[in-house]
């Protein structure tokens, strides 16, 4: 997850460096309010993907798309379109079956690659040796 926040930060930084103007005080104090409640929900976020199993989490987060529709509507003047709230509802259902279908106890025939091979001959990958993953795939 941080990778891409700092890939954003220097984009905008190299955008926004031709025409900065300072920020008052109070603006500050409120970006850096945002910034660390973001912080603080990232970290949570990452604390409940592995304290928890991700089925039940993930699925959460879809939770984001009926707020940001009240919020859009209430505070935007936002309007919703049938395409939006078809594709929204298509996602919020996909992840409400996929914790029904893990809560049923549904297995998966698909195997992770780390179960089913090495990638000791993948070029550009990271050399992880057969004993290893065998040794990772038992515990």
């Amino acid at each position: 997850m941080l990778f891409p926040l700092l890939a954003i930060f220097f984009t905008l930084e190299a955008r926004f460096a031709l025409v900065y103007e300072p920020m008052d005080f109070t603006d500050l104090l409120g970006m850096s309010a945002i910034a660390l409640l973001g912080f603080i929900g990232t970290f949570c976020l990452v604390w409940a993907y592995r304290k928890g199993e991700a089925a039940i989490v993930a699925p959460m987060q879809y939770s984001q798309i009926l707020w940001a529709t009240v919020f859009g509507s209430l505070l935007f003047n936002e309007t919703l379109t049938q395409t939006t709230l078809l594709r929204s509802g298509l996602v919020i259902f996909s992840g409400i079956y996929i914790v029904a279908r893990e809560a049923l106890g549904g297995q998966s025939a698909n195997k992770p690659v780390t179960r089913t091979r090495t990638r000791t001959f993948s070029p550009g990958g990271f050399r992880v040796s057969s004993v290893l993953l065998r040794s990772k795939a038992g515990e």
